[in-house]
Order: C-alpha cells, then structure tokens, then sequence
C-alpha cells in the first residue's frame, strides 16, 4: 500500500456565491462541513484573503464549495461539499490505514470498498476532514480569518433518528438505535448509548426487588446483593455485552480504546538510536508540579466539603430534636428534601460545574499528554471523591435531565428569532429602495464600463496578469452583486440556511466526558448506597431510561455533529467503574459494622441490652469497640474480594460461542493469505524456470500448470510496518 497521494485531484472542484436567484444558485440538498470566518471590515483586501486561503485550496483539492455572505457583509459561510468518487478514494484509504493498525481478518470484506454506497456518513466524514485538515491545510491554527471548521448535520439522517427511535411512543430497539448511531455519529459516541442501555437493563432485576425490600426492610441482605453480587454482575455482563458489539462491528474484541494523537501536544524533538526516527518528547519531571498543585487543590475542595457536611449534620440533629415526627411531610421531611436540593446544587453546580471541572481540564491540558486516551485518563483522576458521595442522586441528576434540554432549546430559539428578525430588516431595505437605481450602482460598482487597465488586472491578457487574480477577485466581484435583482422567496431559503449553519457553528462540541461522570455517579451511588435506601436503583432507572432518549435528541438537535471516531469500548472508564465496585465493598462493610451498627443485631447479648424507649439506630460501641468493629471489617471485606475475584474469573469475559467464530474467521484467512502467496511464490518460480529453460533451450517447455494466486488489495499491506501505516494519517 502506498502513501496518501500528494498531488492535486485530477477533476478540481466547483465554486458557486450563492443568491437563490436561479437553478444554479440555490443550496444543495445536503452538505458535509462548514467553515465560518470571523467578522470582517468588509473590505475587498479581506473578500480576498478568504477567496485565496479558504475557497481555492478547497476547490484544488476537488470539492464543491458554495459561499454564502452574511447580510451585513462582515462574514462569510463556506459549505462544502465532496463528490462521491472522491469520498470513496479517501474512504477506503483511511479504512485500510485504521485496519493496520488495530483490525483484525473480519473487517476485511468491509475495507474493500469498490462502491460509494458501502461508505457510511461517519467514514465519509472521516475521509473529508483529512482532506480539509491536512491537504488543504484549513484549520484555526492555520488560517487566522476562520472562526470554526466543523462538520454539519445531515437533516435526513437526524430526522430519521429522531422519527424512528427517539420519538418513538414504543419501546426503542436499542441494538438498531446503537447500529444507527455508530454508523452516522461513529463508534466512539455509539458505544456510551449501549453502555447506558446495558447499564439500564442491569438495574432492572434490583429495581424490582429494592421495591420489596423497602415492605419488608431486610436492608442488610439487600445491601450485600447489590453492593457485593450486583455491581461485578453488571461489570462482566458489560464486558459480555462489550465483546458480543465488537464481534457485531467487525472490531478486535480485546481492544478497548485506540490511540488518537492530542493536537495540543507539545514537545522537544529527538532522535531515537534505534529506530533514527525524530520523536516529539515531553520530559517526565515536567509534569510533577501539575501533580502537586491537583493534590492541593483536590486537599482543599474536600475540606470545604467536610465543612459543609459538618454544618448540615449539626442543622439535622437540631431538627430531629426539636421536630421528632419524621413523617411524610412534616419539618423533618421537608429540611431533608430542602438540604439534598441546595446541597445538590452547591455539588453539581457551583462546586462540580464551576471550580473543579475547569481547573482539572486546566491541569490536564498542563500535562501535556501525547494522545487524547492519555489526556481522558489522567482527567478521570481528577474527579473529587465528594461528588460521588454526597450528591443527592434523585433531584441532582432530574435537574441536570432538565436543564441539559431545555436550556439548549430556549437559546435555539432566542438565535433563530434574532437572526430572523435581522435578515428581515435586510430584506425590507432591500425591498423598499428602488431596484432600478440599486442595480445601477451595483453596475457600477463593478466597473463593467470602459475597461482601465492600469486598475484592473482582470481585464488584462492572460500572459501578463498577476498570479490568483481571477481567482482572488471573484469572490469581491460576486459579494458586489449578490443583491442584483433581489427575490424574497430565495432570499429567505438562502439565509435559512444560513441561520442553521450559524446555530450549529455555536453549539458545544459533543463530548461523552459529562455522560460517563454522570452515569459513573449514579453507579457510585447504587452500589454504595442502596442499602440505605432500596428504591434507589428504581430511581435511578426511571432516570436513565429518559435520560436515554434525552441524550439523543440532544445530540441530533443541541449539539455540534462530532467528528467520527473508531472505539472498541468505553475506555478508561470502565477501570473507574470497577474501581467503585470495589469501593462499594469497602462502604458496605463499613455500614454494616460501624456506621449502622447492624452486625449488632445477629449477637443475642447486644440484642438484650437494647431499650426501645431510648433506641437510635447506630452503634453501641458498648457491645464492640473501635478495634474489634475495624478487624471485623478487614476480615469480611478480604472474603467479599475473594469472593468476587472466584466469580469474576470463572465467568468468560468473551461468550465461547464468539470466541469459536473469531478463531474459525482468523483461521480461514490466514489459510486463504497462506494459499494466496503459495499461488503466488510457485507462479513466480514457474515463471523463471520457463525463462531460464526457454534461454537455454531456445524454447519454453509446458509442464505442470501450478495454481495462479492474483495479486489482491490486502497483499501489499504486508509488506510495511505497522508503524509506517499509522504515521500516514496521523500528519
């Protein structure tokens, strides 16, 4: 295989400055990606900087590219679009270079692709943004004059969604939905919606039986079915689930997360003695006073909490003694609820939205790692213990629902009317001056009188214009006369257009960081907490099973279109779940022993000391001491582990039906690459014998017909390193 072509399409592309006046003038159906510039002066020097450094590497590189001006004339939109052949050129070179470096034998029917139809939205995505990014050199970084380059939502496929899943008064087929949006938004964004589904049907069996729980209040047992059998339950099931995907999507099953370079990495060159390759390296020691200031940082954030859940404790022993009725609506009730809404919203708002979350993104960027899986992982260790302990998991995740979908609606809105109202007003001037005498001046703006050579360099012979003249001139020439002859249907069709265009440019770029917190928390909670209170994972179900649907419509609606990405699971975050499955051991046995007192209970002598008149629920360190409560942790919570540990390694990660079919598929095409290069290799020697036989003998003698094996598109791809291929796409 060879390396990405350098050389300019053969067929260039086409550039419209569309009015809405003709046939040729109208918006296309769709479009791929939008690049939007910054306000500009307006002037003819600027029309020209975005003619020359955005429109014309785009149309060199053979795309289509139609401009659209703002109706003040202080920015540009320029829509792109790319031909079918051109996609599936890039496409299936980007499949090839991926499958070198994480796929496996039965991807290979999918990357050879010979027809634009077996592309899907996200590889051709994929495929335009090397082309825009690397060929054409567009960037932020690149050119000054661009605010944003970003991919644009297909209408057809969201309306799709939105009418086949999301909307959907029945149940949603999460196995079709997880399909449709791995094939329009990539695997990295499909696999948190599978997550979550499987996630939500785990919750199922404990939802149920927390409802019976709470009747017949058996807390302890309960809190050890969830706490201890529940949480690696739905681990391994994800990990089941997780295979039994890959094996779907054609993915390695052993591969969680692939390696994506950070852009914002930096670094020092040097020389690599083994390889003679130039690395970009980032010292170690560098990142030690990050390291530093996180622990301080992280030291102080839990002290403020400590402070506050000191103060609210005191305030709730105050009401219990002054309000001891605890019943549905009396004081005591209503101080709760009251406490868990503002302490809910110190956590997630102020606390979590406000301080933490910034200053970790801060000190991760700090870090400067080389790869974004290394940026993910380094942030999941930023997150403060307190917000998985202590938010109020019901009213704190219902608002975050609430929030996350209206407010992105209201400011939908409030964009589209004003930008409505504004092209409006435009077009009402427009209207109301005098079409004859405005067309005049435009006319005469353009100079289409007696030629002045010394001015124009358009006009002069072709041999003696200045280089790009035509081309940067255009654009100027076409800003000039978009208002000739003004029609006010295709005016309004244009600059709809337009208005959505610019809505998506200041929309948030869709990351699954916030989802991933949001479900690990809720996780945290369940596995901690349900003893406490059984109808959590009830909770906690209801909330998911909207939030599911709440988190689709807000990608296809509320969000920018992500730029695909390939993932073979959730990542690094499923280390964190374990991790709290883990730590729901240690805050059960911690519960039962110490903080409620419940082992008390199955000892007769600690029974019989208990007065009812006097009883609250805690422990009677009376019966048990500090010391013996702490061996009675460490020793239960080892058996807890080695329990789990005997289920976790006795049940196959991978379902044994998957595993037979991967071996047979790697099998059959290491037999069939086998067979191919002994065709191949015996052809060959055939080959030179009759050559060496006809130059000796003056003629070829035929003997035994060995069995031809015809070069094929994967054979070359052995001949080069893996890490060869992996350095063509990543520039």
């Amino acid at each position: 295989m060879k390396d990405f072509s350098t050389e300019v399409p053969a067929t260039k592309g086409t550039y419209r400055f569309l009015t809405g006046r003709g046939e040729g003038d109208k918006p296309r159906p769709c479009y791929d990606f939008a690049v939007v510039t910054k306000r500009l002066q307006g002037q003819d020097s600027e029309k020209s900087a975005v003619q020359s450094t955005i429109v014309d590497p785009l149309v060199a590189q053979g795309l289509w590219v139609d401009v659209i001006e703002g109706t003040d004339s202080t920015y540009y939109i320029v829509l792109v679009r790319a031909p079918e052949a051109l996609v599936l050129h890039f496409a299936k070179e980007l499949k090839l270079q991926v499958w070198m470096r994480c796929g496996n034998a039965r991807e290979l029917d999918d990357i050879l692709v010979n027809d634009p139809s077996d592309v899907d939205p996200a590889d051709r995505i994929q495929a335009i943004e090397y082309i825009i990014r690397v060929r054409a050199n567009i960037s932020k970084k690149s050119v000054p004059l661009i605010r944003r380059v970003f991919p644009v939502h297909d209408e057809a496929e969201t309306a799709a969604l939105m009418r086949k899943y999301i909307r959907s008064c029945g149940r949603l087929d999460a196995v079709q939905f997880g399909a449709h949006v791995k094939m329009y938004f990539g695997e990295r964004v499909a696999y948190y919606f599978c997550f979550l589904d499987c996630y939500n049907q785990s919750l199922v069996p404990i939802a149920i039986v927390g409802v019976l729980f709470t009747l017949s209040r058996p807390y302890l047992v309960w809190g050890f079915f969830v706490s201890v059998i529940w949480s690696f339950w739905f681990l391994k099931r994800w990990r089941r689930e997780n295979s039994a995907v890959n094996f779907t999507w054609k993915n390695d099953l052993h591969t969680q997360f692939l390696l994506y370079p950070n852009p914002h990495f930096v670094g020092t060159e040097r020389l690599n003695p083994i390889t003679n390759e130039v690395h970009v390296v980032y010292a170690w020691w560098k990142r030690v006073p990050v390291y530093l200031f996180v622990t301080v940082f992280m030291v102080v954030q839990i002290a403020i909490m400590m402070l506050f859940i000191a103060a609210w404790i005191t305030t709730y022993e105050t009401f219990q003694i002054r309000f001891p009725n605890t019943g549905f609506g009396g004081v005591q009730w209503l101080s709760v609820l009251g406490g868990g809404i503002v302490f809910g919203l110190f956590v997630d708002v102020v606390q979590w939205e406000l301080v933490v979350k910034p200053v970790a993104q801060l000190c991760t960027q700090w870090e400067n790692w080389r790869t974004t899986e290394h940026y993910v992982t380094f942030d999941l260790q930023h997150l403060n213990l307190e917000s998985l302990f202590v938010t109020p998991i019901v009213v704190a995740q219902a608002l975050n629902l609430l929030i996350q979908l209206l407010v992105p609606w209201a400011l939908r809105r409030r964009h589209v009317a004003l930008r409505k109202r504004t092209d409006h007003q435009a077009l009402a001037f427009l209207t109301t001056q005098d079409a004859r005498k405005r067309d005049a001046a435009i006319l005469a703006a353009l100079e289409y009188g007696p030629p002045d050579i010394s001015m124009h360099p358009l006009l002069l012979p072709p041999h003696s214009r200045p280089p790009h003249a035509t081309a940067t001139a255009r654009l100027a020439s076409d800003s000039k006369a978009k208002d000739l002859q003004v029609d006010v249907q295709a005016w309004d069709a244009l600059h709809r257009v337009a208005r959505e265009v610019l809505f998506q440019c200041n929309q948030d770029k869709y990351d699954p960081y916030d989802d991933y917190h949001t479900a690990m928390v809720q996780f945290g909670f369940v596995v901690m907490f349900s003893m406490l209170w059984p109808l959590m994972p009830l909770c906690c179900f209801c909330i998911n099973a909207l939030k599911y649907r709440g988190d689709g419509y807000r990608l296809c609606t509320k969000m920018q279109r992500p730029l695909p990405q390939k993932a073979g699971g959730i990542g690094e975050w499923y280390t964190m779940f374990v991790i709290l499955a883990c730590v729901g051991v240690l805050v059960y046995t911690g519960l039962v022993f110490v903080s409620t007192g419940a082992v008390e209970f199955f000892v007769p002598r600690c029974v019989a000391r208990i007065d009812l008149d006097t009883f609250r629920f805690g422990p009677s360190f009376e019966c048990f001491d500090m010391s013996t409560r702490l061996v009675m942790i460490l020793v239960s919570e080892n058996v807890l582990f080695v329990g789990a540990w005997l289920f976790w390694s006795s049940w196959r990660s991978v379902p044994k039906s998957l595993d037979d079919q991967l071996v047979a598929a790697e099998s059959a095409f290491k037999r069939a690459l086998y067979e191919a290069d002994s065709g191949s290799t015996s052809s060959s020697t055939s080959s030179s014998t009759s050559k060496k036989k006809k130059k000796k003998g003056g003629h070829e003698t035929n003997g035994r017909t060995s069995k031809q094996g015809g070069p094929t598109e994967a054979s070359p791809l052995l001949e080069q390193s893996h890490k060869a291929l992996a350095k063509q796409w990543d520039p």
